[in-house]
């Protein structure tokens, strides 16, 4: 699974208002596979930039279990089942409906309570913010 060298290239040249679009997450949360579907192509490349991710956000919220995290801008929810298999009770939001799914799927995979939602990033934080410990974008 993946996108050839020329569609990876077409999308480099539109970048501007095509990765900020629910679409251009939706297309690879759907054709690529793995880290992929929210990082670069590669795997192995993602595999350890995730490691650094992870170990760096466990760093700096310590012992999240029992507490109550937003993920604002979720993708596929890598952060947000993270988090869920260390204890907290993530809530992840992001405006790509297929990248939503993909991130159920994650979470159902990994066996990690987490729950997603489609829309705006910002509507469903409104009034709802003090109701969480961490907020992450």
């Amino acid at each position: 699974m993946g996108r050839s060298l020329r569609d990876m290239w077409r999308d480099r040249q539109r970048k501007q208002g095509w990765y900020d679009t629910p679409e251009y997450w939706d297309m690879k949360a759907t054709v690529y596979a793995g880290l992929a579907r929210s990082n670069w192509p590669s795997n192995a490349y993602n595999a350890h930039v995730h490691a650094r991710q992870m170990a760096t956000i466990d760093e700096l919220l310590g012992d999240v279990k029992g507490l109550r995290i937003a993920e604002v801008g979720c993708g596929t929810g890598r952060v947000c089942v993270h988090l869920a298999k260390r204890g907290a009770t993530c809530i992840g939001w992001d405006f790509a409906p297929k990248t939503v799914e993909a991130a159920r799927r994650h979470a159902e995979e990994e066996g990690a309570s987490a729950s997603f939602h489609v829309g705006d990033v910002l509507s469903p934080l409104r009034g709802e913010l003090a109701s969480f410990d961490v907020v992450m974008t």
